[in-house]
């Protein structure tokens, strides 16, 4: 039909409106060239001939042998067709699979992925050898539909369904819906289709691509946990179509995050958080591995998985166990009944357990239960001191947590009973029987010495219970002839360990007029108090002298205890103290003082202007003291000083002298010389002096009223203490 000579109608439309026909043009070109063109149309009456038309004239017939122009009906741009198919994608038909018969017409797909194109649909990957198809439809789009077209060899079909979202299509759901088998989908046509927003006549496509579908996932190189270190966050997979292959761990515990370090006996679970590549998925199902065994695969929202395993550490080892509390020395301190026995709080109720690594606590406390274990299963021996063998077992709720490995977790023990009947034949101060301390508060003399300082020091040695140890506010007390007394605290006594044993040292000061005098010595405490010992000086040179030809150390000392008693006798004879009792027995004991020689002198320092040396005494009948005299000229008192190897010394004033002290001298020091530095206000110089000096001073001198012979022979019975004392240091 021609119209007004524009255009020509073809097909059942009519003049002014286009349904499902096609308008021809015959003012564009090629029509407008004036010249006649074929129209493809027989005339109906002649068979030789054929239309023609005119453009924008009319129409007419002519033999087909006739040349006139052969155009093209109408020109399609398909730079943007994708391709064209008869298939009926699942967007305009409820129908979801079929056959396409011969002859369908086929519609263009327009090209859905041109980067010009603003139509959004999706992405569809397949995997030809697992039979599977991943549509995913665009968040933007429209409806869009997976289309799948093929044939099974004797006929055309195809299979389409609308994509809501993310959606798997196996071969086996397109061949149930056709009822076909054997269906490859690298034979078949895929791709995911939608219509344009405006006309739903133009259809856009986008083509499926091959893809990684991950089926299943090997996790390897994760250390499994061990309590006590630290939990490893790293792990390694190999599979195809994973983002990356080194992969995260991440730990939880009960649920929560758990910590760097692994605790015993615990379940870890151990998550990993799979990534798929760019063309890759997890497919629905997917199974997974770690460390070779079965683990849960999780598929999360954004399409990653998360795989996660448990690993359950082993529980921690015992390494050692300490016996359980048993009474000191395995001896019971009360009397019990074969129904009491084992119920008794002198058998300790844990055992101490040391457990494998560093992690705290490295020690437990496991619960004890006691039993009877003597020979031959017999009963409970109820006699005095008698023996019974005791066996101790961990209760088996103690280490339930815990890897025994092979720690004995029993042992046995003897243990005797109490000694109702305490005796001390040899002596010693404990019973023989159970070595418990005869005074009942726990305090025995062990034994005596000497020590030789500024006087003589006796030194009582004593071994304390426990009881004692602990009392603070227990003490020694020493008593002297005439009632004085002195003291010292146990808590601040010096200690010797002899053989294992702790001995607690107790020291006595003597002056050297009192070697015959009796010392007493009581240990107080709140426990009660000790016997009274007794000691002297003298007995302990007795002894010493007796024992000598059978002890190196006292044959060593000998001459210095000897020289020590007799210089203390002669301190008697001078004191006319106790002279019917000396220190050395008869005074026919008394060595001869004829050959002691003594020649030193003091020699001044020219710096004595203001500060004068004015002489000087020895203290001797008590503790050792070298008294210094000094006359202060032209000089306030207050801005003199003295001094002693760095220390001040105090000054005091005796009329019009001042004298500084220097005491507890030893006698091996007697014969040294002692440097007092001295400050006169403006100069500092030193005075030197030697206590030999002061013994030449009075043994050279005329014999007085005060200068008597007695004090001479002290003063050389000293010198031969000092002398003594000197051999005796210089054999070390």
């Amino acid at each position: 039909m021609i119209n007004n000579h524009r255009y020509i109608t073809v097909g059942t439309n009519s003049a002014d409106s286009l349904n499902g026909g096609l308008k021809v043009s015959l003012i564009s070109a090629p029509y407008n060239s004036g010249e006649k063109f074929w129209l493809r149309a027989p005339k109906y009456d002649n068979r030789v001939a054929a239309l023609y038309a005119i453009p924008a004239d009319f129409v007419g017939s002519d033999r087909v042998n006739r040349e006139f122009l052969v155009v093209s009906a109408f020109r399609l741009n398909l730079s943007s067709v994708l391709f064209a198919s008869a298939a009926t994608a699942a967007i305009f038909d409820t129908a979801e699979s079929g056959v396409i018969a011969k002859g369908s017409a086929m519609t263009l797909r327009l090209d859905g992925s041109n980067s010009g194109s603003t139509i959004a649909i999706g992405e569809v990957l397949y995997d030809a050898d697992k039979g599977l198809i991943l549509a995913k439809k665009d968040a933007s789009a429209q409806a869009v539909a997976l289309v799948v077209q093929g044939n099974d060899g004797t006929k055309d079909w195809y299979y389409s369904k609308t994509i809501s979202g993310t959606e798997w299509i196996s071969t086996t759901d397109i061949g149930s819906a056709l009822s076909i088998t054997d269906i490859s989908l690298l034979d078949c046509k895929i791709w995911l289709e939608t219509t344009d927003a405006t006309s739903s006549s133009l259809r856009y496509a986008v083509m499926a691509e091959t893809g990684t579908f991950i089926d299943s996932v090997a996790i390897t190189d994760i250390d499994t946990p061990v309590g006590g270190t630290a939990l490893d966050t790293s792990a390694v997979s190999a599979t195809a179509g994973l983002a990356k292959t080194d992969l995260t761990v991440a730990w939880t515990k009960d649920g929560e995050a758990a910590g760097e370090t692994a605790d015993y006996d615990t379940t870890y679970t151990a998550g990993i958080t799979l990534t798929s590549a760019e063309k890759a998925a997890f497919v629905s199902g997917a199974t997974a591995t770690v460390n070779g065994n079965a683990a849960t695969v999780t598929p999360n929202a954004d399409g990653t998985v998360t795989v996660t395993y448990d690993f359950t550490t082993e529980k921690r080892k015992l390494v050692s166990i300490a016996a359980p509390a048993v009474p000191e020395n395995n001896r019971f301190t009360s009397e019990y009944t074969a129904e009491n026995v084992l119920a008794s709080t002198e058998l300790g109720t844990t055992v101490q357990v040391t457990l494998e690594g560093t992690t705290e606590p490295v020690t437990v406390d496991m619960a004890v239960e006691w039993s009877l274990a003597n020979e031959n299963n017999a009963e409970y021996d109820t006699t005095s001191s008698a023996t019974n063998t005791f066996k101790w077992t961990v209760k088996g709720d103690a280490y339930d947590e815990y890897d025994t490995n092979d720690v004995t977790l029993e042992g046995t023990v003897d243990i005797k009973n109490a000694c109702t009947e305490h005796m001390d034949e040899d002596t010693d101060g404990k019973c023989d029987t159970c070595s418990k301390y005869m005074d009942n508060i726990g305090a025995r003399l062990v034994g005596h010495s000497l020590t030789l300082d500024g006087s003589v020091g006796v030194n009582f040695y004593m071994e304390l219970s426990s009881e004692v140890r602990s009392d603070s506010s227990a003490y020694m007390e020493f008593t002297l002839p005439g009632g004085k007394t002195s003291t010292v605290k146990v808590s601040e006594a010096p200690t010797e360990v002899i053989s294992g044993t702790t001995y607690y040292k107790f020291k006595c000061q003597v002056n050297a007029t009192a070697m015959t005098d009796t010392i007493t010595a009581q240990i107080k405490s709140t426990v009660g108090n000790s016997k009274v010992y007794e000691y002297t000086v003298k007995e302990y040179a007795d002894y010493l002298f007796a024992h000598k030809e059978n002890n190196a150390e006292f044959a060593k000392a000998a001459e210095l205890i000897e020289a020590m008693v007799n210089y203390g006798s002669y301190a008697q004879i001078y004191a006319g103290y106790n002279t019917e009792k000396l220190a050395v027995g008869d005074v026919n004991n008394l060595k001869s003082l004829d050959d002691v020689l003594i020649s030193e002198y003091y020699e001044p320092s020219i710096y004595e202007t203001k500060v004068q040396f004015a002489g000087a005494n020895l203290s001797l009948l008590s503790t050792t003291t070298l008294r210094m005299y000094f006359q202060i000229i032209n000089v306030e008192a207050n801005e003199v000083q003295f001094g002693y190897q760095g220390q001040l010394l105090e000054m005091k004033q005796s009329g019009d002298y001042y004298y500084v002290e220097l005491v507890g001298i030893p006698a091996s020091k007697l014969d040294d010389k002692f440097c007092i530095d001295v400050y006169d206000g403006s100069t500092n110089f030193q005075v030197i002096y030697s206590p030999m000096a002061y013994c030449t001073s009075v043994v050279t001198r005329a014999t007085t009223e005060t200068r008597t012979e007695d004090l001479k022979n002290l003063i050389k019975a000293l010198v031969l203490y000092n002398q003594a004392a000197d051999a005796y240091i210089s054999e070390d």
